[in-house]
């Protein structure tokens, strides 16, 4: 599968295309929350992996549930490590703002 450019969208509503991202800070989710610039840090970054099932991870350095992932505090063009694995539905890098699908 070839690498998708990633596109920084304003909400769940709007993630719409494979690729499509974007980030909130609170921890309920707020869905309208999403950064503009970096005066905090978000907590979690949603998107659309190239099959299309919508997706979200945790970005939050406190690790309260011991699983979060690094982000590289790039906005619009982020690198996520490590990879993100979801079981039977997508497995894949966010590497400068492009989805790397891993395997075939």
């Amino acid at each position: 599968m070839k690498p998708i450019q990633c596109h920084r969208v304003e909400g769940l509503s709007t993630l719409i295309n494979p690729g499509d991202f974007f980030f909130t800070y609170t921890k309920d989710d707020n869905w309208g929350d999403n950064p503009t610039t970096l005066e905090r840090d978000p907590v979690r970054l949603w998107y659309k992996n190239p099959h299309g099932n919508i997706g979200s991870i945790t970005i939050n350095p406190n690790k309260e549930n011991g699983a979060a992932w690094h982000w590289d505090r790039n906005l619009d063009a982020p690198t996520i490590k490590p990879s993100i694995n979801e079981h039977n539905r997508w497995h894949g890098f966010i590497t400068k703002g492009m989805m790397i699908t891993c395997g075939r």
